[in-house]
């Protein structure tokens, strides 16, 4: 159920809510006015449990909330269980808020190690809620334990790395994390689980960018526009690279027909799926921004599509444009300019 401010409710008082009411009123040196300021006073009052109270604190002020808990990692300082929590809140909701057809495999297999790591920690061991586990894991109908199960599920994840696998895995260590590890000091479950943070803080990083649209950290100065690396790669130079102070990125790949360009780190990412087919024998791709249709049986070029054009290319076409991609990422620059873009603006 959802509480909100300026909520209205009738409500009738059982006769021991009454009576608990009554005392609580009556311990108050300036009585209230009527019974909605009373019901308020006394709501108002109601004890919070330490868990759920510091999870509404982080999430007061998320971007503070997230500063804090980088800077506490990065002084190898103590992460509670609620910081674990709240960002695996905060990675749900980026899948949510998220378009993207695909995400890296690695953010699957970090959150099915985390699985295992706090299932080992976990006490509450009976059969009804190790089924919970495995049915996120499209294992209902399996015979094997969490431990045997998930190592072959991540290796056939490799193959379908989608939005919803990894969200449906996020539901584990949530529930753990919020149910089952109560009694765990703190200390024992940052001690597990402190491996892991890069890429669950990377998800939580780019909720609060879909939403804000701005960087978690922003630009030193106005000239955030003007750009601090740029190169072209790939046959014959075809892709150009940029990245601004904001450390935001884009690039543009110069084909016959169309300049294909992404202007920020999500155009960017879609462009990385869309020529980076998980199946030789299937191009076809579907994004927020971008899409790829072919049929080889029908057609022998490729209708690339945007918001707000469509244009054919040919098969010879995407292939340079999937080599310069593959060149660009595997050079080390690119790779350290796209770790300074995932601090920034995060990553799924």
């Amino acid at each position: 159920m959802e509480i909100r401010d300026q909520m209205t409710a009738t409500v009738r008082l059982t006769k021991q809510a009454a009576q608990r009411l009554s005392a609580f009123l009556g311990s108050l040196k300036t009585q209230p006015k009527n019974m909605n300021d009373a019901l308020n006073l006394a709501l108002s009052d109601l004890p919070v449990p330490s868990f759920i109270g510091e999870i509404t604190a982080l999430q007061q002020d998320e971007r503070k909330s997230l500063l804090d808990i980088a800077a506490r990692h990065r002084s190898a300082g103590l992460l509670k269980r609620s910081d674990y929590y709240f960002m695996i809140l905060m990675a749900k909701q980026a899948l949510w808020a998220s378009k993207k057809e695909r995400v890296h495999h690695q953010s699957i297999q970090t959150v099915l190690e985390m699985t295992l790591t706090l299932w080992d920690l976990c006490k509450n061991r009976d059969e009804g809620h190790e089924r919970y586990m495995l049915g996120n894991l499209n294992g209902s109908g399996t015979s094997q334990s969490l431990e045997t199960y998930i190592p072959t599920y991540m290796e056939r994840s490799k193959k379908h790395p989608y939005r919803g696998t990894l969200e449906f895995a996020l539901r584990n260590p949530e529930v753990m994390l919020r149910d089952d590890l109560v009694n765990i000091n703190d200390a024992v479950i940052h001690e597990r689980l402190r491996k892991y943070f890069g890429i669950l803080y990377g998800m939580a990083v780019r909720r609060l960018f879909l939403e804000t649209r701005q960087p978690l950290i922003p630009p030193e100065d106005q000239g955030y526009l003007q750009p601090i690396f740029s190169d072209n790669f790939g046959p014959d130079r075809i892709l150009h690279f940029i990245q601004g102070q904001d450390k935001n990125f884009g690039f543009a790949i110069a084909l016959t027909n169309i300049n294909i360009a992404a202007n920020n780190i999500v155009e960017a990412e879609e462009l990385f799926d869309a020529f980076s087919p998980l199946d030789e024998s299937d191009l076809n791709y579907r994004g927020e921004n971008f899409s790829l249709l072919y049929n080889e049986h029908i057609n022998v070029n490729i209708l690339f599509q945007t918001r707000i054009l469509q244009t054919w290319i040919t098969r010879q076409e995407y292939d340079k444009a999937s080599k310069a991609i593959a060149d660009m990422l595997a050079d080390a620059r690119i790779q350290t300019a796209l770790n300074d873009t995932h601090e920034r603006f995060g990553t799924l």
